[in-house]
C-alpha cells in the first residue's frame, strides 16, 4: 500500500522559510515514505521552478502523489467565486507539472448568507467546472469535507455530511473522494458509516487522528480517539488499493512523520 503524507505540523517552518519543497522531499525519502503531498501555500507557481521540484522527486525516488487546496467555490460575490474557479484551475495545472495525480479540493466556506441549495448549487457548478480541465491533464479532483482552511473565515460548508453527499451527488466525471479518517470522529459521527457512502468514488484515504471525539486536537496517528483498525479493515475490505496520505498534525517534530509512516505500514498489514 502505498503512502504519503502532508506535513501540516511543519507548515509554520515552511512559512518562515526554515523548510523547502527540497528539504521537505528528503526528509519524505528519508521517513520512508513512497511519495509526498504539497499545500498550495508553499508551492511556486513558475513553471520552471515546478519543474525542479518534480526532478527532486524523481531523484529521491519519490512520487508527488497531492497538492492539497483550499477551494472556496461556494463565495456568494460572482467575481471572488470567478476567482477561486480560475486558482483552483492554476492548481490543478501545478499539480499536473509536478506528476501529482490529486488535487485535495474543498466545496468552500458555510458563508452565512447561502441557503443550503444555494451552496450545494455553487460547490458542484465550481467543482465541475474545474474537473474538466483536471480531466484533460489527468488529474482527479479528490473531494473531502474538511473543517476549516487556515486560510478561511468560516468552516466548511459541506462539513456536515449531509452536505457532503449532496454535492458529491451532484459531482461529474474527474471527481472522486479524499476520505479523512479524523472528519467524521471530529463530527461526533461514525466514520465507518460515512465510508460506506462515498466508496464507490473513493480515490484517496488522509491518514488523521484525534486525541477525542469532537475536539480538533489531532496527535500522532494511531495515538488517538480514530479506529484506524476497524477502517483499515473495512479498505481492505473495499478492495482498496490508492494512497494513504498522512495527515502529519501531531506537532511534535520533522520526526514524527518517520513515526507515522513506520506506524501506518505496520497498521496495514495487522489490519
Amino acid at each position: 500500500m502505498p503512502i504519503s503524507c502532508i506535513p501540516v505540523s511543519l507548515y509554520p517552518d515552511f512559512r518562515s522559510g526554515n523548510l523547502t519543497n527540497a528539504e521537505w522531499i528528503k526528509l519524505g525519502a528519508e521517513a520512508g515514505l513512497d511519495g509526498v503531498d504539497f499545500s498550495v501555500s508553499f508551492l511556486p507557481e513558475d513553471p520552471k521552478a515546478l519543474g525542479e521540484i518534480r526532478r527532486q522527486l524523481e531523484d529521491a525516488g519519490l512520487q508527488g502523489v497531492m497538492v492539497v487546496g483550499h477551494q472556496d467555490f461556494t463565495h456568494p460575490d460572482p467575481a471572488k467565486r470567478r476567482q477561486e474557479i480560475e486558482q483552483a484551475i492554476k492548481w490543478v495545472k501545478m499539480a499536473a507539472a509536478l506528476g501529482c495525480p490529486y488535487v485535495r479540493t474543498t466545496a468552500g466556506q458555510d458563508h452565512p448568507e447561502l441557503s443550503r441549495q444555494q451552496g450545494i448549487d455553487l460547490a458542484v457548478a465550481g467543482m465541475n467546472e474545474v474537473a474538466q480541465v483536471a480531466i484533460d491533464l489527468g488529474v482527479t479532483l479528490a473531494y473531502e469535507n474538511h473543517y476549516k482552511s487556515a486560510f478561511w473565515e468560516y468552516e466548511d460548508f459541506s462539513r456536515p455530511h449531509d452536505i457532503y453527499l449532496a454535492i458529491l451527488e451532484g459531482c461529474g466525471e474527474g471527481i472522486g473522494v479524499n476520505f479523512d479518517t479524523a472528519n467524521p470522529v471530529f463530527n461526533n459521527e461514525d466514520p465507518l458509516a460515512l465510508l460506506e457512502k462515498v466508496a464507490p468514488r473513493l480515490v484517496t484515504v488522509h491518514v488523521n487522528d484525534l486525541r477525542e471525539p469532537g475536539q480538533f486536537d489531532p496527535v500522532l496517528i494511531g495515538t488517538g480517539a480514530v479506529p484506524m483498525e476497524a477502517i483499515f479493515r473495512r479498505l481492505k475490505e473495499l478492495s482498496f488499493d490508492g494512497w494513504l496520505c498522512i495527515e502529519e498534525y501531531s506537532r511534535t517534530g520533522p520526526g514524527a512523520v518517520a513515526k507515522a509512516c513506520k506506524w501506518l505500514r505496520e497498521a496495514w498489514e495487522e489490519a
